[in-house]
């Protein structure tokens, strides 16, 4: 499938978008699977294991379960940075007109594991930070840092040289990737913290059973709305290395030969 850059000076969202739903739609098993076994399948295993049983009716104060929550927040983002690296892989291996594989896409991010975990725990605290400061500060720090671990993936470079080239690959692009993430995040997160709510309402407030068919939907569903999240950022990276780079994909496949 050829590829040619685009001669624009600012990103389409309806090109990533498409991108996005173009590379999912010719590899559902693929994309499903990664969403499965890297976020949701280890998600329900830390919450075994970790996040301790309450009594039936029994009323959890939320002070009790913040350590958990502390936990499960960086438990999470070494998740989805390896998921991120992964669909990354399978999106640029798709778009340059060959078929991803799950074996591929695993070797291609756990060589990068340590990498991976230091750029998403940075990019986590550092927005964070950036919330506690106004959250205006936070916000920004998410647009600059959004194509960190693509970039690491992609070009091989450090945690924190990733962190810059997704810095300046971002610059001038910002308000339109705002408008982006904002309406992709109210449109893929707000369905699981509602069937997460109504989980927890139907329990009258205590930590939702684990295999409660509610707890288990809404896991599902925000495994998938995380993995539809991480290949948007892995097209908008794509996109804005077409625009700002006039790179081809297949030139930016070319690293995994």
């Amino acid at each position: 499938m050829a590829t040619q850059a685009y001669a624009v000076e600012r990103i389409d969202i309806g090109r990533i978008l498409s991108r996005t739903l173009g590379a999912i739609g010719r590899n559902p098993l693929l994309y499903s699977g990664i969403a499965i076994a890297c976020l949701f399948l280890p998600s329900l295993v830390f919450r075994f294991a970790v996040i301790p049983t309450t009594a039936p009716g029994a009323v959890v104060a939320p002070l009790t379960l913040l350590p958990y929550t502390i936990a499960g927040g960086l438990f999470s983002v070494i998740l989805n940075v390896i998921a991120q690296a992964m669909l990354t892989h399978a999106t640029v291996t798709d778009l340059s007109g060959s078929r991803p594989t799950f074996g591929d896409c695993l070797k291609t991010a756990m060589p990068l594991i340590l990498p991976l975990v230091g750029v998403g725990l940075l990019v986590y605290f550092g927005i964070v930070l950036g919330m506690v400061l106004l959250i205006v500060p936070g916000v920004i720090f998410a647009l600059m840092w959004s194509v960190s671990v693509p970039a690491l993936v992609e070009e091989r470079r450090g945690v924190l040289a990733s962190m810059a080239r997704s810095r300046a690959l971002t610059k001038g692009s910002r308000w339109r990737l705002f408008g982006l993430f904002l309406v992709a995040g109210i449109i893929l997160f707000v369905p699981p913290a509602l069937i997460a709510g109504f989980a927890t309402r139907l329990q009258g407030g205590t930590i939702p059973s684990l295999l409660s068919p509610a707890a288990l939907l809404g896991g599902a569903v925000s495994s998938l709305a995380a993995m539809l999240l991480a290949t948007i950022v892995a097209a908008t990276y794509v996109e804005l290395r077409t625009v700002k780079e006039g790179a081809t994909v297949q030139s930016l496949a070319s690293i995994f030969d």
